[in-house]
């Protein structure tokens, strides 16, 4: 009686823990019209392609087992295909010939169902040719062995006639008995072998669906990352990462995001989170084509940063650009917006922008929003490919000492005014904050400049002035963007500097306490920060030197 309530007990206990506890995922390529050769030696080249698992635990002690199991599977349009390479130091044991399945080393597989009708699959061979199959006909499996000393392995057919229903995922596990080594290996954390909740997760995704665009990481701070990219068509992929000098690379599965276009889910974004401040990291999404990105510090040292605006699709002037020698020195990188005139989907703000951020651009990068990019049939494409999960454009962050506060209100098309409440009160927190009232500079960083008669401006002076006038002039510096023409407007001046004659000489009205700087379209500013002064030079269009420069003390 006590047994049977104590075997009541773990089997309460089991159905209450989540659905795939074990927190295993793999990718399960769909390949087009495998070929095999059925002798048990997984050296077809199709297997290359084939979804692979190596990271086994001691069943039901769940240490993590020796690397001497190798299981690779894929599916074609008629079959799923398993290949199974074991090493066995200890020795082969093939079995008692008239003995079940699992009297020497044995292997079980199990496939089921999370999407589709419920169904699972139990296959069992032993090394001594015997099986067990459960709610499927051994006859539909075809499998082939070739068994050594210290090393066998093995391939199985298995028709996707008989499997139940599918789409998009599969429960999977796969457990080994090494009898020599008296335990066994399994892939998932189970309990018992038949314990379908705590199974990995096989993603069903088709090869052919390769990155299109990217992989770029359009998000960077102290502890954590936003990498993304996009395929052709709809599949599961996944990231790779280390730290720089490290061997091994750790793995996280994709979240999928559809398109604000149609619903391909050919859209992917991974946040990396644990990571350390200041510290390179390289990554890549399966093709090993190995990119980099830093992780933010707000601990003061000096330091580079530069800033471009008004590109306007213009790859050309923005690959140019980030080739400067100054530039491509600089720290981190910021686009004050108009990266684009208008947005007609994905490809066109990718090729406007982001192709050349994710070729030539290894370092944080920010991106403001301008009004440019609320034009087109597709403007919240600028959301899903760079803030896919704030779903906002407005944000601070603190870099080596700086503080940058980014602003985003100054869209062609009516602003919700829940988005502009929302911004409101978060800049009177922000300035407020230790981020914020701890660094040694504040930037200020806006598509529109804080100038009378400068489109944003009104909206922005009316934001500011709802602050404390203490944190109005706590401020250093703003630069801006949207005029397409160096302007400057200095604390305690009345008159605007422009390259434009007709601008330069006029009256601001508007009381300033820090540098506001306009860039130039198609030029870049470059800021130094060193110790307690920002020397900030601006440049031209395709110029060689500075066409301005001046220096910031701290307040």
């Amino acid at each position: 009686m006590k047994l049977f309530r104590g075997m009541m007990f773990i089997m309460v206990l089991a159905m209450l823990l989540p659905v795939s506890a074990s927190n295993k995922r793999e990718l399960l390529p769909c390949l087009s019209n495998v070929k095999i050769k059925l002798d048990g030696v997984p050296d077809e080249q199709f297997w290359q392609k084939a979804g692979k698992i190596d990271d086994f635990l001691v069943y039901r002690t769940y240490k993590d087992a020796e690397k001497l199991t190798t299981v690779r599977i894929c599916l074609d349009e008629n079959n799923c295909y398993v290949a199974l390479e074991c090493d066995e130091p200890l020795g082969v044991n093939r079995g008692n010939p008239e003995g079940s399945a699992w009297s020497g080393d044995f292997v079980e597989v199990f496939l089921g169902s999370v999407t589709g009708k419920d169904w699972y699959r139990q296959i069992v061979f032993g090394l001594n040719d015997k099986t067990y199959n459960e709610f499927i006909d051994v006859h539909d499996i075809s499998r082939a062995m070739k068994i050594d000393e210290k090393h066998w392995s093995a391939e199985l057919v298995i028709p996707r006639r008989a499997l139940g229903e599918f789409r998009d995922t599969l429960l999977f596990n796969v457990m080994r008995g090494r009898s020599n080594a008296k335990h066994s290996v399994t892939w998932g954390a189970v309990a018992w072998a038949v314990d379908l909740h705590r199974f990995g997760i096989m993603h069903i995704y088709t090869p052919e669906d390769e990155i299109i665009r990217g992989p770029w990481c359009s998000i960077s701070r102290a502890t954590e990352a936003v990498v993304s990219f996009e395929t052709a068509g709809n599949c599961a992929m996944e990231i790779f990462y280390r730290k720089k000098g490290e061997t091994d690379f750790n793995r996280v599965f994709a979240s999928v995001e559809g398109s604000v276009q149609d619903a391909s889910g050919s859209l992917h974004h991974v946040r990396l989170t644990g990571l350390e401040p200041d510290t390179v990291y390289e990554y890549h999404a399966g093709d090993q084509n190995i990119r980099t990105f830093t992780t933010l510090t707000p601990v003061p040292d000096d330091f580079s940063f530069a800033v471009a605006t008004d590109t306007h699709g213009r790859d050309k002037s923005l690959r140019n650009i980030l080739k400067n020698d100054e530039v491509s020195k600089a720290d981190i990188f910021i686009h004050l917006g108009d990266m684009i005139t208008g947005i007609a989907g994905h490809d066109s703000f990718y090729n406007a922008y982001l192709s050349a951020m994710s070729d030539l651009w290894q370092k944080p990068f920010f991106s403001l929003r301008g009004n440019h990019e609320y034009r087109g049939n597709a403007p919240k494409v600028f959301f899903d490919m760079l803030y896919p999960f704030e779903r906002k454009a407005y944000y601070s962050f603190n870099y080596k000492g700086v503080c940058f506060v980014i602003l985003d209100f100054d869209g062609d098309l009516m602003h919700g005014g829940t988005y502009i409440a929302d911004q409101r009160e978060w800049l009177k927190n922000v300035v407020k904050s230790s981020e914020f009232t701890g660094a040694q500079f504040r930037v200020l960083l806006a598509h529109q400049p804080l100038l009378a008669g400068r489109g944003g401006g009104k909206l922005l002076g009316k934001f500011f002035s709802e602050l404390p006038e203490k944190d109005q002039q706590a401020f250093d510096l703003m630069l801006a963007g949207h005029v397409h023409i160096y302007e400057k407007a200095m604390p305690g001046e009345k008159y605007i500097f422009s390259q434009r004659a007709g601008r330069n000489g006029k009256i601001e009205t508007m009381p300033l306490t820090f540098p506001v700087l306009i860039g130039e379209s198609d030029g870049w500013f470059i800021i130094d920060k060193k110790a307690d002064k920002l020397t900030v030079k601006a440049y031209g269009k395709a110029s060689d030197k500075p066409i301005d420069e001046l220096v910031i003390k701290r307040k």
